[in-house]
Order: structure tokens, then C-alpha cells, then sequence
């Protein structure tokens, strides 16, 4: 118990470097939420930190020590909060300019909610929250038995803890192995050892309940800059619930660690791209904003999962691209403002994702986990019914699937559209791309023993409930609406 105490200073120390980068980085315009910044800045923090220590080991021969740790985080602290002073100095003579201080969201309609919807969701809540916590103290108390983290994820984090630097093999494997995978969470493991004075299996998994439930939260203030607080929650419930999705948030897995990452990325560039608040002659502050934390958030990806370089990143450099011709096309932002933005962007992508990916050409480890493909496509038998029943007919994602794609089909107008289309096309893209190799590849193994499919989907999946929920309040507000026009002109 005594061990489990130290989350709380390994949280708390990587929030506040993440607080200050997001702070930084709103510069005169605030719109991130007061408490959406605290969790936003833990997974900021995280990150980045651990690539300073990664950097700062690697590079500058720091050791994984606790006074190791305490130069690197007292080194962030110094130069960010002395950049923070100087910033704050200068434009926090006055509130900063955009959303309200700690309050981004859209106020409720008034209204009186239905007493049949509050007892339905009081009562979904509270079995979900009931698993959480059940599945939190199951992640506390049992030994780690999962393959992928006794092999990597808890096994690196232990090997550099006891050796206290950053190694590229075990002492039993000479070979890179799974060395080609990015640190952050083996670094992680590390720091809260560290912090405990020892490896406790405990405390290290819990790691990741923190980022499940970081990203829950983090679902639901983007639901929220949107929609009532009923349906943000109702999004948060679903997205909760989904069995696969809730056992690899409470396991030490790393998907829905990438998939936080990538989420954030996502949804700031879609608050970026449907912002029309705050306009001064059709220019809109608050879109550069969103902007550039959606970079940072991006450049971090690199550093998360190999997925993330591999697939992920080159889709969101895309996207990133289109959205500022979109903003610029538009005249929400300026010409000028675009070219900063830009060059601000490419220069956090080399800052954080090029030492990694340099690290990588250097020592000779793989950017992918896939097997070398050869260039004979042709069609593998067994994948297309194995998607379908890894899809729709097992109990991984519950109807959420079948729902998704029948409103992304039901609604196409309002799906393939600005803004939703950015959400429709980080979806499809990586998806459809997944398909085409597990259908003509040697990667069809990975779907057919259901292994890499469903892990993408994962890796999507707050994307996927977002959507759904958007397009899902489309529709009942459009037969409600239509319902009122009917009564009127009967009237």
C-alpha cells in the first residue's frame, strides 16, 4: 500500500511540466478547461518528460536514478516556469482572451432532463464505475501475467530500473528484440519504482488505469464543447463499457495508451477546424491555438507505440495539412498565420519525434512490428469472415460497430462533411488501409487469430464513439426538430 502511495508525487510531477507546456503553448488565448488542463497536462507531461530522460540518459549519460530524475524534472520545471513567468508578465496584465477561464464547454440549454433518462444513465454510470473500480483493484493486487507486458512493457521498465540506464537488449538476449518499441511506458514503469524505492507490480500497472482514465475524461470534455452534459456522458458510458476497450485500459497494454495520444491529436484539430468563436474580421484566435497543441500532442505520437510513427502519424501529418488549406480557404485564419503555424508544427515534429526516429536509423531497430511483405497480393482466405465476427458478432465493442456504421451510412451528408469529415477520414483511412493488407498480405494472421485487427480498432475507438455520438444526436435532434415543424403547421 505504502508503494502505491508514490502514483500520487509520479502523477502529480509530470501533470504540472504538462500544465505548463499546455499554458505555454495557449499563450494569450485559453481554450482548454480548467480541469481538462490538469488531465490533458498529465499526459502531456508524461510523455515528454520521459523523452527528456530518454535524451538525457542516452545523450548526456544521466543516470535512472532518483537524483537522475529529480535533474531532468527540475531542469523542465526551472525553464518552463520561468518561461510561464515571463509569458504571464507580459499577457496576464488581463484574463486571457477566447473561451472563459475553465470553461470552454457550451452552456445547457435549459431544460429539464427526463426522469426516465437521469435514472438510465445514474444507473449505467454506476455499473460502469463499478467495474472500473473493480478492475482497478484487480490491476492493483495481481501479478502482471500478460504477454506483451511481462515481455516489454514491465520487463524493459524493471531491466532499465536495476541497471539504471536506458539498455537496448536484456542480458539473457543480445539481440534489439522488442528494443525497436518506443519507451515511454517502460520509462514510466521506471520513474514510479524509482519514486517507490523499488519494483512493485503493482504500482507500476496502475500507470495505466490513470491513462484509461484520462482518456474517459478526456472523451467527455470534447463531447462537451458540443453537446448537453447527458450526452457527454452517454458517450463516456459507451466508451467505458465496451469490454475489449475496458480490458486492455486496465491491463498494461500500451494500445489505449497510443490511442490517448492519438485522440488528443485528433480532437484539437477538430476544435480547431469547427472554432468560429472569438472572431475579430472573420479570423477566428482560437483555431491557432487548438493548433498548436494538436501538434504537440502529434509529435509525441512517434514516441509512443511503433504503430504510431508507423501508421498513425503520416495519417494526422495529412490531415494537419489539410485542415490549415481548409482554415486558410476559409479566411478563418490568415495566410500568415498558417505559415507560422506550420513551421511551428514541423519544428515540434523534429524536436520530439526526430531524436527518436534519428535513435532508431542509428542503432538499426525496426520502425514496424510487421514481418517483411513481399509484393505478391493476392486474397487470404479467412480474414474477410474473421473481420466480421471480430466486428459485429463477438462481445468486444457490444452494437457500438453495427450502430457506427449504419448512421456513418444514415447520415453521409453530415459525416463526409466539414467538420465532420476530419473525424470520418481519420477513421476510414487507417482502417480501410488495415483491411487492404490483412486481405492481401502475410499480414493475414493478425486478423485471422484477431490480434492486430482488434488492437486497431483500439487504437480508434474513442475516434469511432465520438462520431457515433455526433451522428447519433444528429439524428434524434433532426426528428425532433421535424417533429416541432409538423405540430406547428398543424397549428
Amino acid at each position: 500500500m505504502i508503494s502505491l502511495i508514490m502514483l500520487i508525487p509520479g502523477v502529480v510531477i509530470p501533470a504540472v511540466v504538462g500544465w505548463l507546456i499546455i499554458d505555454l503553448l495557449e499563450w494569450d488565448t485559453s481554450v482548454i478547461g480548467r480541469y481538462e488542463k490538469w488531465v490533458m497536462g498529465f499526459v502531456f507531461g508524461m510523455t515528454f518528460s520521459m523523452f527528456c530522460v530518454f535524451a538525457g540518459n542516452v545523450w548526456l549519460g544521466i543516470p535512472l536514478t532518483l537524483v537522475g530524475f529529480a535533474m531532468i524534472f527540475a531542469g523542465l520545471l526551472v525553464v518552463l516556469g520561468a518561461a510561464w513567468g515571463i509569458r504571464r508578465g507580459r499577457f496576464m496584465t488581463s484574463v486571457k482572451a477566447g473561451a472563459p477561464p475553465g470553461r470552454p464547454y457550451i452552456a445547457d440549454v435549459m431544460h429539464s432532463t427526463p426522469r426516465p433518462m437521469m435514472i438510465a444513465l445514474a444507473v449505467m454510470g454506476g455499473w460502469v464505475l463499478i467495474r472500473l473500480l473493480a478492475m482497478a483493484g484487480d490491476t492493483a493486487v495481481t501479478p502482471t501475467f500478460f504477454d506483451d507486458a511481462m515481455d516489454n512493457w514491465n520487463l524493459r521498465g524493471k531491466l532499465f530500473f536495476l541497471q539504471e540506464k536506458f539498455s537496448l537488449a536484456f542480458p539473457w538476449d543480445p539481440s534489439p528484440g522488442v528494443s525497436s518499441y518506443p519507451p515511454t511506458v517502460p520509462l514510466s514503469k521506471t520513474w514510479l519504482s524509482t519514486l517507490a524505492g523499488g519494483w512493485h507490480e503493482g504500482l507500476v500497472n496502475m500507470i495505466h488505469v490513470v491513462w484509461f482514465a484520462c482518456l474517459l475524461a478526456l472523451v467527455y470534455w470534447t463531447l462537451r464543447r458540443m453537446l448537453s452534459w447527458e450526452w457527454s456522458a452517454l458517450g463516456t458510458i459507451i466508451l467505458a463499457s465496451l469490454p475489449l476497450e475496458l480490458i486492455h485500459g486496465m491491463s498494461p497494454y500500451a494500445d489505449v495508451f497510443l490511442s490517448l495520444h492519438i485522440f488528443v491529436g485528433v480532437s484539437l484539430l477538430f476544435h480547431a477546424l469547427k472554432d468560429r468563436g472569438h472572431e475579430s474580421q472573420g479570423v477566428s484566435r482560437n483555431a491557432p491555438t487548438y493548433l498548436r497543441l494538436s501538434a504537440f500532442a502529434i509529435a509525441l505520437i512517434p514516441f509512443t507505440k511503433n504503430e504510431g510513427w508507423a501508421l498513425y502519424f503520416p495519417v494526422l501529418a495529412f490531415l494537419y495539412a489539410a485542415t490549415l488549406g481548409w482554415l486558410v480557404y476559409r479566411k478563418t485564419m490568415t495566410v500568415r498565420q498558417v505559415m507560422m503555424t506550420a513551421g511551428f508544427a514541423l519544428l515540434l515534429a523534429v524536436i520530439i519525434a526526430g531524436p527518436w526516429i534519428a535513435f532508431k536509423f542509428a542503432n538499426g531497430l525496426a520502425f514496424g512490428n510487421a514481418k517483411g511483405l513481399d509484393l505478391n497480393f493476392r486474397w487470404q482466405p479467412g480474414v474477410f469472415a474473421s473481420v466480421i465476427v471480430n466486428t459485429f458478432l463477438e462481445g468486444n465493442w457490444g452494437l457500438l460497430m453495427p450502430l457506427f456504421f449504419g448512421l456513418l451510412i444514415a447520415r453521409w451528408r453530415s459525416a463526409f462533411r466539414s467538420p465532420l469529415l476530419l473525424l470520418s477520414a481519420f477513421i476510414l483511412i487507417p482502417y480501410l488501409g488495415q483491411l487492404f493488407l490483412y486481405h492481401f498480405t502475410g499480414l493475414s494472421t493478425e486478423a485471422i487469430l484477431q490480434t492486430g485487427y482488434a488492437r486497431g480498432l483500439i487504437h480508434l475507438m474513442p475516434v469511432i464513439v465520438v462520431l457515433t455520438v455526433l451522428l447519433l444526436h444528429d439524428v434524434i435532434l433532426g426528428r425532433v426538430e421535424s417533429g416541432q415543424r409538423k405540430v406547428e403547421s398543424g397549428q
